[in-house]
């Protein structure tokens, strides 16, 4: 059901899963810890914050009763957790998420895999959020130029981090900056048209 828009049945059939391989933790803890996670993200999804924060805490727990510390997974659950936080306002909780999350992508994935622009770029725009434009320019310099390194492979991803980059050269003053990556990101955009 998840991604089929029957938010409803999607939770009632995760939960009925979730309460059967609870009978076995250690036997199905990754479908434990990937429903929760599904569970937590149906309830942000519904604005149900408190809900999602729940479900997120409980895999984080799983993850670290069953899984290695330096787990992509573990990655996941602390950047839902920071999204929940940064929307909930709790931006010092949201930004120690987010760290932690990018401290595990970097030493999974390395400095300049893609997951790794994804944390940057969301730290960026907690940052942005907190006041902090000068980290967020900085932050979000990162991911752009790690998106644009990746862009052949993932071309969406890195005109998101250009656009965000470009967005925050102009909240900082740099205008002249931000309008030339603008009309590079219009000049990709039309490249993919033709």
């Amino acid at each position: 059901y998840n991604g089929c828009g029957d938010i409803e049945d999607a939770i009632i059939t995760f939960n009925y899963f979730l309460e059967l391989a609870k009978e076995s933790p250690s036997e199905y803890f990754v479908d434990i810890i990937y429903s929760l996670n599904i569970l937590g993200l149906n309830h942000k999804e519904r604005a149900e914050f408190e809900k999602a924060l729940d479900y997120f805490e409980q895999a984080l727990k799983y993850c670290h009763s069953y899984l290695p510390p330096m787990s992509a997974q573990i990655a996941v659950i602390y950047s839902n957790l920071s999204l929940i936080y940064k929307d909930i306002g709790k931006y010092n909780a949201a930004e120690k998420n987010a760290n932690e999350a990018l401290k595990i992508k970097k030493e999974i994935f390395g400095e300049s895999h893609l997951e790794t622009a994804i944390s940057l770029n969301n730290l960026a725009i907690l940052s942005e959020t907190k006041g902090n434009l000068i980290i967020a320019e900085e932050l979000s310099r990162q991911a752009a130029i790690i998106g644009e390194v990746n862009r052949d492979s993932h071309k969406n991803e890195y005109l998101s981090f250009a656009i965000n980059y470009a967005r925050i050269l102009f909240l900082n003053g740099k205008n002249s900056d931000s309008e030339s990556l603008y009309y590079k990101v219009i000049n990709s955009y039309e490249q993919n048209d033709n």
